[in-house]
């Protein structure tokens, strides 16, 4: 063999060695996992995925755009705190289902009933669940339609001696009632309250839980509540039995829900008064109520 051939030998079997170590470089590289640049790079949330926040992101996925911040005060039993912390009660859950018809989520947070007018008129929240007609007046905020009634009877404490069915009666007998200042009453307790000769018998109350505590402690003879809100504080606060219902009544008062109208669009708060006379016509708001009776 020649110089020559031994080279053209050795210069081929280089070439050789060389290609197939390109091929299993090539071979390698495949199979390992391509790690991304970093405009490719995976974003993280800084929020860890809870339970809650799983369920919060999974309702404003169903409900679209329509997530709205609904502020409740502590009322038992329409609307109150759980044991776990969340808001629960009669008008939370009527709100809740509302809303489900009405295609939005709700983040409810609790604000003091001293702080709801500032609440609502600043968009801090967009709406308020459980308010009367009267409250809150400023402009640009707008109720919804009832979505129900409360009814105001007298209450005494058990075995007390009434004489009297009428209301105008008893506080012409110098009979002394209680009265909470978030409700309005109907004739004759609106007048007689402008009455200067009767005035002082009404003594007014800042909550429901102030009115029962007034009558068990002897400073009236009776109160105007609700019976259901009566039921309720009686049962939370192990006094059932002590105060007695009567059927002598001072009236109903309807309930609404209240919109910051700059901060919900009138087709949102239409889609609810919608969502409240279906539930209405069709008895679930009732069943509702019942259920937490």
């Amino acid at each position: 063999m020649t110089a020559q051939h031994i080279l053209r030998s050795m210069a081929l079997i280089i070439l050789v060695s060389g290609l197939m170590a390109c091929q299993q470089e090539a071979q390698t590289n495949a199979s390992a996992p391509e790690k991304p640049s970093a405009d490719q790079a995976t974003p993280t949330s800084s929020e860890p995925a809870t339970p809650s926040t799983k369920t919060a992101r999974k309702s404003a996925s169903n409900s679209g755009s329509c997530i709205l911040a609904a502020g409740w005060d502590e009322r038992v039993p329409f609307h109150y705190r759980a044991p776990d912390g969340s808001a629960f009660g009669v008008d939370i859950d009527i709100l809740s289902s509302v809303a489900e018809r009405a295609g939005c989520a709700l983040r409810y947070r609790h604000v003091p009933q001293n702080q709801q007018s500032e609440s609502i008129e600043t968009g801090s929240i967009d709406l308020l669940v459980g308010v009367y007609e009267g409250m809150n007046q400023q402009a640009g905020l707008v109720i919804s339609d009832a979505y129900r009634t409360q009814t105001y009877d007298l209450h005494v404490v058990s075995a007390s001696p009434v004489h009297r069915d009428d209301l105008e009666m008893l506080i012409k007998l110098n009979y002394d009632l209680g009265l909470n200042k978030l409700y309005q009453y109907e004739e004759p307790i609106s007048a007689l309250r402008g009455d200067l000769l009767h005035k002082s018998q009404f003594i007014i109350a800042d909550s429901s839980s102030q009115n029962v505590d007034n009558l068990l402690n002897g400073e009236v003879d009776g109160i105007l509540e609700d019976p259901m809100v009566v039921r309720a504080i009686a049962d939370r606060s192990l006094i059932e039995g002590r105060v007695e219902h009567l059927e002598i009544n001072a009236g109903t008062q309807d309930v609404f829900l209240q919109f910051n109208e700059s901060k919900v669009s009138a087709d949102v708060i239409e889609r609810f008064n919608q969502a409240i006379a279906k539930m209405k016509q069709n008895g679930e708001i009732e069943q509702i109520i019942e259920r937490h009776s």
